[in-house]
């Protein structure tokens, strides 16, 4: 249901937040207040009889048919698994279901507790990242709109390249102005990127941690 439902309301609601802040230029912050108004035009828009419909057949609910989940894991052989990853080191968030098959193959009794857990957990995890990255994504735009069209109050462009001392009036060309204002684009765009990579690292970093945790704590109970 997650993938069916709620994969097509996150798109909605960025499309709502995209809408809103073009409307907007960008110019008014967006508020706690702003999230309903945002939110319930996706959720109409998604959750459509013939969405909610498709969602459990695909997951077998209802007609009852447990064949369509039993057949992703009987279809699924560590040998194909193999050949479609030779390529890779590891799987991406979306190969979740690859990651599970694969342990079931090499985990001794694939249906323990602590098989069962450590297969939830990738799964977990797996989520988190796809949410991570859609955060990410969406802080990108927002920090790429505010950089376009909001006005930078007492900002100084760097007119003045060298150190010589000036006496008087200076007279600045248009093309002065123009590298002067690409230098400062560049600075805020560099400041800007450096801070989402360390968002990145911070959120990656706690997630492999409680991975390895996972790891670790199925090893000491086998």
């Amino acid at each position: 249901l997650d993938v069916v439902c709620f994969k097509p309301l996150s798109s909605n609601y960025s499309c709502e937040l995209d809408n809103h802040l073009q409307v907007s230029q960008g110019l008014s912050p967006l508020s706690k207040g702003d999230f309903f108004a945002l939110f319930w035009p996706a959720w109409v828009s998604t959750f459509t009889e013939n969405l909610i419909s498709k969602a459990f057949t695909a997951t077998g609910i209802s007609p009852v048919n447990p064949d369509v989940i039993l057949d992703r894991f009987r279809h699924i052989s560590p040998d194909s698994l193999e050949s479609v990853s030779s390529g890779s080191t590891a799987y991406s968030a979306e190969d979740w279901l690859k990651a599970c098959t694969t342990l079931q193959a090499e985990v001794k009794d694939s249906r323990s507790v602590g098989a069962r857990k450590l297969g939830q957990t990738i799964h977990h995890l797996s989520s988190q990242v796809e949410l991570l990255q859609v955060e990410v994504d969406g802080l990108r735009k927002k920090l790429y709109q505010n950089r376009k069209r909001q006005k930078q109050p007492n900002r100084q462009l760097d007119l003045q390249q060298h150190q010589e001392y000036h006496g008087g009036a200076m007279m600045w060309s248009p093309r002065a102005f123009r590298e002067a204002r690409a230098r400062m684009a560049v600075a805020e765009q560099e400041a800007q990127e450096e801070e989402l990579k360390k968002a990145e690292t911070r959120e990656l970093a706690a997630a492999s941690k409680l991975y390895k945790e996972k790891i670790a704590e199925e090893k000491r109970e086998q």
